[in-house]
């Protein structure tokens, strides 16, 4: 099981402006925060870190689960709003059945990913 994932970041308080409000919308909050690093996730328990202090990390995809496909969408529109690229509309994607999803690049170039795996069958 993983605990966490963590990607250094070019500007702490810039990604906080970015995540914040992107996260919100399927349901994490910051968990901790301090100088250094900015913890998000829910019900109390962090999953997702941004860091300062190093340089920030290569591009790296991150999936995060959304609860329904209009979750997604709205995941998506408020990237979008936040400055983030497009990499992918919201939309069904062909890799499993009832896979519905988005993709953005942040500002640190990340693939961000927001999904939904319908119930099919």
């Amino acid at each position: 099981m993983i605990s966490h994932i963590g990607v250094y970041v070019k500007n702490i308080k810039d990604s906080e402006k970015f995540y914040t409000p992107l996260l919100e919308v399927i349901g994490w909050s910051i968990i901790f925060s301090n100088d250094l690093c900015i913890a998000y996730g829910k019900n109390g328990v962090p999953f997702f870190e941004i860091y300062a202090d190093k340089p920030a990390s290569s591009p790296v995809h991150i999936a995060f689960e959304c609860n329904s496909s209009a979750e997604v969408e709205a995941f998506y529109h408020k990237a979008i709003k936040l400055n983030a690229t497009d990499n992918g509309k919201p939309g069904y994607r062909e890799y499993f059945p009832g896979y519905y999803a988005c993709f953005i690049i942040d500002p640190n170039n990340h693939n961000l990913e927001g999904l939904y795996f319908e119930k099919t069958g």
